[in-house]
């Protein structure tokens, strides 16, 4: 199978095909609407307001769309299915096209710009990307997740304060959607509010919610970052935030005895480093810690 990429050639994104060193030896065939997008627009290149023939790229709309659904058929599927098959082969700009086109056409438009979105970060047009998501998710209409996606693309380019404000504004519409809530607290983590995104996170530790696992690792992360600044209060204020379900993850477990170390408690890092070990056993670290740090405290070893 070729091996395809997307590249910036004299200024414009194209799709290429690659050798087998991954080197760019033929340019293919089809340009994309990279430009903001808009009703009326060029379906083949993006230029706005549209004429037949365009006046930017010099094809008609019918040619561009006799073209798309050519290409699409050969990926196989439907518009939608064939953009995201073209995103995995890499061919960021196909795959632009058929999003593009399906919203145009008025084909699971929601869905047709998220994939749009998603291709467009891929091609390496993060900016763009992120103007187009806010102007999708600022409605009132517009689903509670568009002001996840937008806010994941803002705080990507360095526009934290923005995701923020929009991820707000639509929590308060949907004030319990956990994917807006772990949207808000990974943009805090970017910012650096570390005990602040941590507790946030903490607070979708519940076994059984669809965020669980990654609401967990987004909580660690945390606390290991405010434990390498040497903020152990507020790294175990984060772990604790956790409980009950937190206190049964042995890596949580370990973090605790790490701050309480930290903090100079041994006895309690000596608790929980036990207490990790008896959630999972073969944790090689952990072992290790506790026995230095009984021997720190001049007692005999518990593992052997």
């Amino acid at each position: 199978m070729s091996q395809w990429a997307t590249r910036q050639v004299k200024g414009q994104f194209r799709d290429v095909q690659l050798d087998l060193g991954g080197r760019p030896v033929k340019l293919l065939p089809w340009i994309g609407p990279m430009q903001l997008l808009r009703n009326d627009a060029c379906r083949a290149c993006g230029d706005w307001p549209r004429k037949t023939p365009c006046a930017d790229c010099g094809v008609t709309a019918s040619e561009a769309d006799k073209l798309t659904n050519r290409l699409a058929a050969r990926m196989g599927g439907d518009l939608l299915t064939a953009a995201e098959t073209a995103g995995e082969r890499g061919c960021h700009v196909l795959a632009v096209r058929f999003a593009t086109t399906a919203w145009h056409l008025g084909i699971d438009p929601d869905v047709a710009i998220t994939v749009r979105l998603q291709e467009l970060k891929a091609a390496g047009s993060a900016e763009l990307a992120a103007e187009e998501a806010l102007r999708w998710a600022m409605p009132l209409r517009a689903p509670p997740y568009a002001a996840g996606i937008a806010a994941e693309l803002l705080a990507g380019i360095g526009r934290e304060s923005e995701a923020l404000v929009l991820i707000d504004k639509a929590l308060e519409r949907t004030p319990e959607d956990d994917c807006l809530r772990m949207g808000r607290a990974r943009v805090l983590l970017g910012q650096g509010e570390l005990k602040l995104a941590g507790t946030e996170s903490a607070a979708l530790c519940v076994p059984g919610r669809e965020l669980f696992a990654e609401a967990l690792q987004l909580a660690l992360d945390a606390a290991g970052q405010l434990l390498k600044a040497g903020h152990s209060d507020e790294a175990l204020l984060v772990l604790d935030a956790t409980a009950p379900h937190g206190h049964r993850n042995p890596d949580v477990c370990e973090a605790i005895a790490s701050a309480e170390t930290q903090r100079d408690r041994l006895p309690s890092a000596r608790r929980w480093l036990v207490h990790a070990l008896s959630l999972d056993p073969m944790r090689p670290g952990a072992r290790k810690r506790l026995g230095q740090l009984e021997d720190l405290m001049g007692i005999a070893r518990s593992i052997h």
